[in-house]
């Protein structure tokens, strides 16, 4: 299962992602079942987050559509995510290429572990 938080913290990380996926699409869009329209929309959004992310000019308007390009970029790749990369024929170790995180059941058990039954952080001490 993956992780809700599959997508990278910062643009840079955003844009190697996605970099990725447009690699691997490239020879297994077909097999998946993934139209060439939805490569194209990845492979255009990242060509435009990444002039975006290169224009030195920090002024309010390349800030704003800096800001657009990669809410349009991390659109498209939430798209892809659920349309075709939750769904088979990936197998864990296509989604593990596309650099997803995966679901940790134990992390889930220990961060439950820690917790009282309204849901705040259990107290440790000797009288708890």
């Amino acid at each position: 299962m993956i992780n809700e938080n599959w997508l990278p913290g910062t643009r840079a990380g955003q844009i190697v992602m996605c970099r990725n996926w447009i690699a691997i699409l490239g020879a297994k869009a077909a097999a998946w079942g993934i139209p060439a329209a939805a490569v194209l929309s990845l492979e255009t959004a990242c060509g435009a987050a990444q002039a975006a992310l290169d224009t030195p000019d920090e002024s309010v308007l390349v800030m704003a559509q800096r800001e657009i390009a990669f809410e349009e970029l991390i659109a498209v790749m939430q798209d892809l995510q659920k349309r075709y990369f939750s769904a088979p024929p990936l197998t864990d170790a296509d989604l593990a290429g596309l650099a997803f995180k995966f679901y940790d059941p134990a992390r889930r058990r220990t961060e439950s572990a820690m917790t009282n039954s309204a849901g705040s952080p259990a107290k440790q001490g000797v009288f708890s």
